[in-house]
Formats: structure tokens, C-alpha cells, sequence
């Protein structure tokens, strides 16, 4: 179920933040349980967009991205780097154990729309503070739980 709800509070954060147009190119850095429901919740709400994934584990991605084309009729294409993720997105998903930032500041697009949903123990932390700090928009689900974990701008 906690797989399920994360999909679909990342669904309904990209319908509430991004403009309704084919133009999405989403990007998930982590390819696993949690990105598979992101992408499926994703299709839900802007069935044209453009995929591109990222992972640690490249079999992992190069498997992620065949079968959720396959699966969601969506191009999906892999990235060899987050930096080369970021360059390609204007919607990135970050689903990851968190441990370790996935992105720097200076690889992001600007206006890029960043959904993050790895950071939820005080271990964690997928999002560096200077990408929060320049945030036009924070949203979270959890206040009190972002508040105190995940990263201090």
C-alpha cells in the first residue's frame, strides 16, 4: 500500500504543479517498486509524456524503462548520469534509499519540477539544501515529518 500512496501523492503532485501539456519530459532517478507506480500514476494524469530513467543499477534503469514503455505505451529512453537526466527533464521523480544527494543544483533546468519522495528518515537526504533554498515552491505532504527530516534549507 505505502508503494501505492507514493505513486499516486506523486500523481497528484505533478497534475497540481506542471502545465497539462505533451511537453512533459519526466525523468525518475530510481528505477524500483516506487518508481514503477510514479510512472504508472504519472501516465494517469499526462499519458504523453517522455520518459527518461536513471539508477545506480544500469541493468536496472535499461529494464525499468523497457518494460514501463511497454506497459504505459510511453517512450522511455536511459540516462548515463543524473546530470544527463536533469538536462533532458522538466519533471524529475527522485525515489531512492535517500542516503546520498542524486542531483546537484547546476544540473537542473530551471522552472524544473522536482518530486521527491526518498527522504523520509533523519539518514536521508536525496535533495541537496541549495536545491531547496532555490525553490520558488515547497510543497509537502508530511509537514511535520519534512520539517524534521529529509534536509534543512
Amino acid at each position: 500500500m505505502t508503494d501505492l500512496r507514493t505513486g499516486a501523492g506523486g500523481a497528484t503532485a505533478l497534475k497540481y504543479t506542471t502545465p497539462n501539456d505533451d511537453s512533459n519530459v519526466i525523468g525518475f532517478i530510481g528505477t524500483g517498486a516506487i518508481a514503477r507506480n510514479m510512472a504508472r500514476a504519472a501516465a494517469a494524469v499526462r499519458p504523453n509524456f517522455t520518459g527518461v530513467a536513471y539508477a545506480l543499477d544500469v541493468d536496472g534503469a535499461k529494464s525499468f524503462a523497457t518494460e514501463m514503455s511497454a506497459e504505459l505505451g510511453v517512450k522511455f529512453s536511459v540516462a548515463t548520469s543524473s546530470e544527463e537526466l536533469c538536462g533532458q527533464s522538466n519533471v524529475i521523480f527522485t525515489q531512492t534509499i535517500g542516503s546520498d544527494h542524486v542531483l546537484k543544483h547546476e544540473y537542473l533546468r530551471k522552472g524544473t519540477t522536482i518530486i521527491a519522495s526518498g527522504s523520509d528518515q533523519p539518514t536521508k537526504q536525496e535533495l541537496p539544501n541549495d536545491v531547496l533554498a532555490a525553490a520558488d515552491k515547497y510543497v509537502a505532504d508530511l509537514t511535520n515529518q519534512t520539517s524534521r527530516v529529509g534536509g534543512k534549507c
